[in-house]
């Protein structure tokens, strides 16, 4: 998964990215869970195994609108990484199952694997600026 998810925004090999994974959590959501709100402080930022979510956003600039997150890709990083509050309301548009990394992961990564964390917040970013263009353009 992570592999598939960073491919095309990192050049690192496979056991570079296995580094990473036992800082990630597995979880389930049920359709029409909410994963998180808009507003709140971020927690994690999660990688999409199989299923759907909805990010549902208010922005000055661009009002009210919504955006289909599928597997192989991920959500709430910006918020997370900059420790800044949630910029959507998201919730499971259908069962999924998801990979968080959490606050005290985070952490831990940083301290044990600083090259890791440090391509983690790169490609998150770079994943994010995509995410921007194609929904401003």
């Amino acid at each position: 998964l992570l592999l598939q998810t960073f491919s095309t925004v990192s050049d690192k090999p496979e056991d570079f990215w296995y580094r990473v994974v036992p800082f990630f959590e597995r979880k389930k959501f049920a359709g029409g869970t909410i994963l998180y709100e808009r507003e709140e402080m971020a927690d994690g930022f999660f990688l999409l195994e199989c299923g759907m979510l909805r990010a549902e956003y208010m922005l000055p600039h661009l009002g009210k609108f919504s955006e289909l997150i599928v597997a192989g890709t991920t959500c709430g990083e910006l918020p997370f990484f900059s420790g800044t509050k949630r910029t959507s309301t998201t919730s499971a548009e259908r069962d999924c199952v998801a990979w968080m990394l959490n606050q005290s992961g985070w952490e831990e990564l940083q301290r044990s694997q600083p090259d890791v964390a440090q391509e983690l917040l790169k490609i998150s970013l770079k994943l994010t600026s995509e995410r921007m263009d194609s929904i401003t353009k």
